[in-house]
């Protein structure tokens, strides 16, 4: 684990500007835990990009906000608990958009420690979130059998 750790670190050419830290836990299953921090440069997108990446964004958060009222509370759920970073910007972009939208994460879980009593009981009829990205394949069986659990179990409630 620290072996690679200290790859991904290496592979990273960083400037002093934004700092952060990395912390990587064995999949959740141990307490073997590697950390260190580091400094990374921000990347400024050339004018054109940054203007069509806006464009998008606000296309995409005009799309949500027809869906997800704001002030309300949310569930999030199929929190990634592996390596696979995409899964992990997805949790991010998804956290930051209800940020943006006032939507507060009443409850987030993975497939290991959800609950769905807790989850009704903080989200009421509010809309209940699923990551998407591999957690829709069969290769997470879980997750699947979360989701049939949630859709037989709040019916009234919005699914995204």
């Amino acid at each position: 684990m620290p072996g690679c750790l200290d790859s991904l670190l290496a592979s990273i050419h960083a400037a002093p500007a934004v700092s952060c830290e990395i912390v990587v836990i064995d999949n959740g299953f141990s307490d073997r835990k590697a950390r260190k921090s580091i400094d990374m440069t921000s990347l400024a997108l050339a004018t054109t990009d940054a203007a069509l990446f806006e464009q998008h964004a606000q296309a995409i958060d005009a799309c949500l906000d027809r869906y997800i009222p704001a002030g309300r509370p949310v569930a999030l759920l199929q929190f990634p608990y592996g390596f696979n970073v995409g899964n992990h910007m997805m949790w991010l972009a998804a956290a930051d958009y209800l940020k943006r939208r006032d939507a507060r994460i009443a409850y987030a879980a993975h497939g290991h420690n959800f609950n769905l009593d807790a989850m009704k009981r903080v989200v009421g009829d509010g809309v209940i979130l699923f990551l998407g990205g591999v957690t829709v394949s069969r290769l997470w069986p879980r997750h699947a059998e979360v989701k049939r659990i949630v859709a037989a179990a709040c019916p009234s409630n919005r699914f995204i």
